[in-house]
Formats: C-alpha cells, structure tokens, sequence
C-alpha cells in the first residue's frame, strides 16, 4: 500500500493464499478444488485468507475488517514473454489423449518452456511432464476446451487454449468369406483378411455359430470349420468382429462341401476285356484237352 511499501505476505494456519490459471478478465468462483494452495507461476488468479488484525491485515487492527494488503508484483528483468499458441485435435468417443502443447509454443529468448497449468470444465486435464493427458466424460461426444499455460523459468508466462473435438466411433466392418472343401475335412480360414475398420482400430474375432457342424475360434482370430461326417452341401457360420472402442459389426464365412468323385480310367480300351476273355477260353480248352487224354489212357490200360 501507498503507506506501507511492498512487504512479503506471511503464510501460517490463519493466512494463506492459493492461485489459478484464470485468464485476463475472468478469475474462478473462490472455495474451488481447482485452487491450489501458494502462488503458481503463470497463474492469474490469486485468493486470499487473512486473519482480522492478523499480520497480514494492512491496518493491524481486530475491528471486522480486512484491508487487503495490496496486489503481487513482478520484477522486471527485460524477459520477453513466450507465446502459447493454440492447438486443436479429434478423439474418439470414451477415448483418452496426449497433447503435446509446447510442440508449437515459443520463446523469443530461447528459454525452455514447460507447462505450468491445465484446466478444463468438462473431463480432465493432468500435466504429464511436456504433455497434457486429456480424458473426456463417458459417452460424451462433440467440443471441449482446455486451458493451459506456460512459463519460461525467467518470469514470463502466457495462456494457450485447446479445443479438444470426440467423435462418435465407426464400427468395423466385416465383409462376408467363401471357401470350398471336401466332405469329411476340416478347414481354417483367416475371415479379418478382408475386414477393415475405417477408424485404425484393431479388430478380433469376438464368437462364431455355425448353421451344421462345428466352428471354433482360434487365438489368432482364424475359425476353424469341422463338417459333419458324410456331409455335402453348404454350411454358414456368422460371426461377430469388435474393434477397441466396442464397435462390433457381423460376418458370414459360406462353407462349400463337395463330394470326392472318384475317377476309373480305362487305358486298354474294350479290346483288353476281350483279350483276356479268349486267354481265359484258351486255359479252359487246353485243361479240358489234358483231361480228355488221361482218361483215354486210362481205358485202353
């Protein structure tokens, strides 16, 4: 004050102060959990708790009323102030994010920026080291603004704004798979081949039914068809694709099982059955010729 001079404000259990990144203009409703207790630099909002005639109350005196000590003060060193400049990015909806808000900051000193703040309404806003980790609301799908400021360790601080867009999420999409087999043989078939999603997620098999015979779902996302024994015909098995934001989307593999067709060729044409017809008469001649003749040699003994 004009009659006092600058003094140090005295911190103990009846006089304490908190801050708040704020912006120019417009400081936080006092009480909050967002104060934080002491001066943080960058910060613009400064609360204060004062006892009545305390050594914090500029007219020392218990008479119900509180003359505020003055206001904060910083000592000019020719710093120059560094510029937060806004930054924006999209989500997916229940997803959370790392910005990198220094990434496009500046200091026309060269001074080494570091995040001092970050504050939103809607979600929550962590300093992690350089980032900020940004987490939406559950559900919550379309605009939110982050504030944050920065500081250049030499007294120098600004305020940037991110607008933090979530978007509802694509589900996958699973395009139906034929394949043909055998009758009585099992097949394994690789249905995520020519599934896609149209968000970059990863996608699984989640369950598989087949319409006959038996499917199951293998680690790595195949399914593997076993038809029932003599079976011929089609088979279909549906199954469910999810992609990490628990969008799902169906898909139907059509199974084709086809009877083995045995093939007979014949490579002597129908002179061969006719050849072996006459050696067969030629044996039966020649054994009956031989019988013939014992039993003559046999009378005239």
């Amino acid at each position: 004050t004009p009659e006092n001079g600058w003094v140090t404000f005295t911190e103990n259990a009846n006089n304490r102060l908190w801050s708040v990144e704020g912006e120019p203009g417009y400081c936080p409703p006092p009480g909050g959990d967002y104060w934080t207790e002491g001066l943080t630099e960058g910060h613009w909002c400064v609360q204060l708790e004062i006892l009545d005639g305390g050594v914090d109350d500029d007219d020392g005196l218990v008479n119900g009323t509180i003359v505020d000590p003055g206001g904060v003060s910083v000592m000019f060193n020719g710093n120059t102030q560094p510029v937060a400049n806004d930054d924006a990015v999209t989500i997916i909806v229940d997803e959370s994010v790392t910005i990198e808000a220094l990434s496009n900051d500046a200091d026309p000193d060269g001074d080494d920026l570091r995040i001092t703040s970050a504050t939103t309404t809607f979600g929550t806003a962590v300093i992690a080291g350089d980032t900020i980790e940004y987490t939406p609301p559950l559900g919550f799908i379309g605009e939110v603004i982050v504030n944050y400021g920065i500081s250049d360790g030499n007294g120098g601080s600004d305020l940037g704004v991110i607008t933090v867009t979530i978007i509802g999420n694509n589900p996958p999409q699973a395009v139906d798979d034929t394949v043909t087999i055998d009758v009585d043989q099992s097949v394994t078939v690789n249905v995520l081949a020519n599934d896609f999603d149209e968000d970059g997620d990863s996608i699984r098999v989640v369950s598989a039914q087949a319409s006959i015979g038996s499917v199951s779902v293998n680690p790595d996302d195949t399914l593997t068809f076993t038809p029932p024994a003599a079976f011929t015909g089609n088979a279909v098995v549906t199954y469910i694709i999810e992609d990490t934001q628990g969008g799902t989307s169906e898909g139907r593999l059509t199974i084709t099982v086809q009877p083995v067709t045995v093939r007979i060729e014949n490579s002597g044409g129908g002179g061969g059955s006719m050849n072996a017809m006459l050696l067969m008469l030629l044996v039966f001649v020649m054994t009956l010729r031989r019988l013939l003749a014992a039993q003559r040699k046999g009378v005239k003994a």
